[in-house]
């Protein structure tokens, strides 16, 4: 991951986050909590786990039903979590190595 900052007259005035091909540009300007999206968006870019949590959605419904009611409220509250699909990614890895969900 890397990050490109857009200076005028010394001032920062644009700064994206930039992974492979994908650019997640900050909203407004160079900084404060406008700019976590944006960072958050590049991370989980760079972790390649964009959609992990919609993995883990479909992993939970395939589960068996004694795992299926505990993980799905797990991947509720990633969902809600900045680095949610990093999260799920890691779980859904874990559930598959056991063999818990296709």
């Amino acid at each position: 991951m890397e990050y490109c900052i857009t200076l005028s007259a010394g001032a920062c005035t644009k700064l994206v986050y930039k992974h492979g091909e994908k650019a997640f540009v900050c909203p407004t300007g160079c900084g404060g909590s406008d700019c976590l999206p944006s960072f958050y968006g590049a991370y989980t870019s760079c972790q390649d786990a964009a959609g992990a949590c919609t993995e883990l959605l479909t992993c939970c419904n395939a589960a068996q039903p004694a795992l299926q009611t505990s993980c799905i409220e797990s991947q509720k509250s990633y969902v809600a979590q900045p680095y949610g699909d990093v999260t799920c990614k890691s779980v859904l890895t874990s559930y598959r190595s056991q063999k818990l969900c296709p």
